[in-house]
């Protein structure tokens, strides 16, 4: 049985990091969590490299060698693993929770934020991959590695880009892919990777010195957010870069030891994985330089040395094609004025409402009337205070503010418009102009009505709080990483409607300093109506795999789980037809170590590959 395989293998390397995070993170729960992730993801990104050098990406050889690695780490650490320490920090940690969770709002929040994970997990599962990137890059890629039993650069006319890019999102469809049956089970890689961001959120929170509450609260707000819950779904690599820079940040705000190995192994592995990785080092230095001197220049060797060993496979791009990467992607082109469009655009794009179509839009306002009346309800009922009338308008106020963000976006795009037809720039005037704000993707939403808030309102709170010396600049410096990355993005990559999932890392250091506003408890219960309807909006709504629930607006009847797993999703832009890719050479990685591949892997087009848009397998 293909899954029993997957559960073992994984087994095996979860077993493995757990045992070498015991000796590596000392600390809290979270620590260890993070740690063992860390660690996992690194031993797979090795073991699977190193077994492509000689072309033996199987099953057994991927069981037995993490078996070999999960006894000798056993075996190394045998007199020194103890459950005494790690338990009594977890239990220190499970009880805090346990505590923030009694309050109520926070209780709803996770509620609705497991409701969401359950939903995730059974769309992986149940349903195919129908994302147009995830087909025709990410599982293409991961099935041609299957077809040869290695990493490395196939040579595909129909898609050049899957030669280039970093392997480290792949290599975890790969391994799902050779242990399990098919492509079932690949999207949990990237739905680990959402549950690690979160906790990553709380754990960042913590470090810069919020409550278990505040942290509790920013971690599961950011757990909401519609492009982040819709990838949680997907075997996209978003998340996981995410997830490992918040690791990175996680273990630079670390004063133990060993910290500084597991920031630069966390650096390498996103470095690895995506070619926007790179823009975040700017930010990882500066946090690294604003710890304790006696610190800094540990963190930032640990962060040269992780670059360094994450770009490994731009050296074999150069080695293979003279280019770093083949000319995938492309660049951002043109002078300051480009520049300036993308970074115009790019800002109005964060007015997102993602899953409000139509008249399903007033499900924000009936979110805040019905808070209101439990409030009221419970006030009589002698459970809290009664709510004062200027409570319950500001309540409802901020409650009902995404009513206008459509007339906002117009406004916006409007004015972008005639901008830069004034200045005889037709070509930046007419820059995505036809946006749709409410379509829900999990390559095209962005991060819905609080997108804002994190992006504009959060820095300046952030900074007060700091001039206020509650709290560390680092908290400052998280609150304005999207307006930092905003730049960069604009400064670098070419202008896409498929921009808002880059940001995903930066909105996380955002939403770590969401905590700050847990003392104004109106402000908290309408951001969480509006975080709670969010979700269900995208989820239900989701353009390319919806729920069939109809809400306010009519929409599509039917639901994915209760489809075939090789029908036709989502909208007409996903149609399920083959698509063959010739193979005429199977390049191995440049810096393998292993003699030339098989005759049996490198020949000619003898064999073609089937793949279907709805789904490998």
């Amino acid at each position: 049985m293909a899954w029993l395989a997957l559960l073992v293998g994984t087994s095996l390397l979860a077993l493995t990091a757990l045992v070498l995070a015991h000796a590596m993170s000392r600390g809290s729960a979270t620590g260890l969590l993070i740690a063992a992730y860390v660690i996992g993801w690194t031993e797979l990104v090795c073991v699977t490299l190193g077994l492509s050098a000689v072309h033996a990406v199987t099953r057994g050889a991927l069981l037995a060698t993490l078996g070999c690695a999960a006894g000798v780490a056993l075996f190394a650490r045998r007199r020194s693993l103890s459950a005494d320490a790690v338990s009594s920090s977890s239990q220190t940690q499970l009880a805090a929770l346990r505590r923030a969770l009694g309050d109520r709002i926070l209780l709803s929040l996770a509620t609705a934020v497991a409701a969401g994970v359950a939903y995730a997990v059974a769309l992986t599962v149940v349903t195919p991959q129908n994302d147009d990137d995830v087909i025709f890059d990410h599982l293409l890629r991961a099935a041609l590695w299957r077809q040869s039993h290695a990493v490395g650069h196939p040579f595909c006319a129909c898609a050049p880009y899957i030669q280039t890019y970093p392997p480290h999102g792949e290599i975890g469809s790969l391994f799902a892919m050779v242990l399990g049956p098919g492509d079932r089970f690949v999207g949990l890689v990237q739905t680990v990777a959402y549950l690690v961001t979160t906790v990553g959120v709380v754990g960042l929170a913590r470090r810069i010195g919020l409550s278990p509450r505040e942290a509790v609260f920013g971690g599961l707000v950011f757990a909401t957010l519609p492009i982040v819950v819709l990838q949680a779904s997907t075997a996209q690599n978003d998340l996981l870069v995410a997830s490992f820079l918040v690791a990175a940040v996680f273990f630079l705000l670390d004063a133990s030891p060993k910290a500084p190995w597991l920031a630069g192994a966390a650096t390498a592995l996103a470095v690895g994985t995506k070619v926007t990785a790179p823009l975040a080092l700017p930010l990882l230095s500066a946090i690294a330089i604003m710890i304790a001197a006696t610190h800094r220049m540990q963190r930032l060797l640990a962060l040269v040395g992780g670059t360094a060993l994450g770009a490994y496979w731009y050296v074999s791009n150069a080695l293979h094609y003279g280019a770093w990467n083949f000319g995938f992607p492309e660049g951002a082109a043109g002078g300051p004025a480009d520049v300036a469009a993308r970074w115009l655009r790019l800002g109005i794009e964060f007015i997102d409402l993602a899953g409000a179509r139509g008249r399903d839009i007033w499900l924000y306002p009936l979110a805040a009337v019905l808070i209101a009346v439990i409030l009221v309800a419970s006030s009589a009922a002698g459970r809290t205070r009664r709510p004062s009338v200027a409570l319950s308008a500001a309540l409802l106020l901020v409650g009902s503010s995404p009513l206008l963000l459509r007339p906002l976006a117009r406004a916006s795009v409007h004015a972008y418009a005639s901008l830069w037809l004034r200045l005889d720039r037709p070509d930046l005037a007419n820059l995505d102009t036809g946006r749709d704000i409410t379509y829900a993707a999990s390559n095209f939403s962005w991060y819905g009505p609080l997108g804002l808030l994190l992006l504009l309102a959060l820095p300046f709170l952030a900074v007060g709080v700091v001039r206020r010396r509650r709290i560390g600049t680092t908290a400052a410096l998280m609150a304005i990483a999207p307006l930092y990355w905003l730049i960069a993005v604009s400064l670098t990559v070419k202008y896409q409607e498929w921009d808002g999932r880059f940001f995903m890392f930066p909105m996380a250091l955002a939403a770590s300093t969401l905590g700050l506003l847990w003392r104004f408890r109106t402000l908290t219960l309408a951001l969480t109506g509006i975080a709670v309807t969010a979700l269900a909006l995208v989820l239900v709504n989701d353009g390319k795999r919806p729920a069939g629930l109809p809400l306010l607006e009519p929409g599509p009847r039917h639901h994915p789980l209760s489809r075939p797993a090789g029908s036709e999703q989502g909208s007409g832009r996903a149609r399920s037809h083959p698509t063959r890719c010739r193979l005429p050479v199977f390049r191995p990685l440049a810096l393998s170590s292993g003699g030339p591949p098989s005759p049996r892997n490198t020949r000619r087009a003898s064999s073609q590959l089937g793949v279907r848009r709805a789904g490998l397998g």
